[in-house]
């Protein structure tokens, strides 16, 4: 369980160009945006997009309570250095936007096994669009469909179990600031298994049973899905 400390609130924060600008002071996020450069291209990203796309994880984060902001003095459990990792994208129409994400850089400096979460092989989406098939073919007056979705910011919607304090880059916050992890960021260790117990319990609410021989994979007998 996380350890609760002296949290602060986007209000605590001052946002503005009032706060104090000696030489100690590295929080300048405006300036952040202008030397961004892609992830794999390694171009240097146009600073407005950069921006842009920071902007939206940050409002994601916010929205998902991803983490709370805290002192670096009372931070007691694991700490770890964050980063933003941004590429170049286009959307439908063409135009060119900047994907940012921010994560977290806890490395695997030990062996454990509680970090693994496993992906359904190709015989998996084999066997569901068997089952598709199946349904349409035997006429029983249901026809079989598939259809793909996307999860946005998955592992958002997992709420960590430890103890884990990130720093921001520099630039992002006050100095002295940290944050207090809330749910499951990018880049953590446990991620990944936490997203997956999560949908593990979505699933079997709704009324889901998960197949043993292969993971992730669930099927409902009432309403003939999988």
């Amino acid at each position: 369980m996380a350890t609760a400390v002296p949290a602060l609130t986007c209000d605590a924060i001052p946002y503005d160009n009032e706060m104090d600008t000696n030489k100690n002071s590295l929080y300048d996020r405006e300036s952040t945006y202008q030397k961004v450069f892609g992830a794999r291209s390694g171009r240097r990203l146009d600073p407005s997009l950069a921006k842009q796309g920071r902007e939206k994880e940050h409002r994601q984060m916010e929205e998902f309570q991803v983490f709370d902001r805290a002192l670096e003095n009372f931070a007691k459990g694991k700490r770890v250095r964050g980063k933003w990792v941004d590429d170049e994208r286009y959307n439908d129409d063409g135009r060119e936007s900047v994907r940012s994400r921010f994560v977290a850089m806890q490395f695997a400096w030990d062996v454990r096994g509680d970090t693994i979460a496993g992906t359904p092989p190709l015989a998996a989406f084999r066997l569901v669009v068997s089952f598709a098939s199946s349904l349409y073919s035997t006429g029983i007056g249901y026809d079989g469909a598939l259809a793909l979705y996307d999860v946005p910011v998955a592992f958002f919607h997992a709420h960590i179990d430890e103890d884990i304090y990130v720093a921001p880059p520099k630039g992002e916050e006050p100095e002295g600031i940290v944050y207090q992890l809330k749910r499951a960021l990018y880049g953590t260790r446990r991620a990944s298994l936490l997203f997956q117990n999560l949908i593990v319990e979505v699933m079997e609410k709704g009324g889901f049973a998960r197949i043993k021989v292969t993971v992730q994979v669930y099927y409902n007998k009432e309403r003939l899905l999988m």
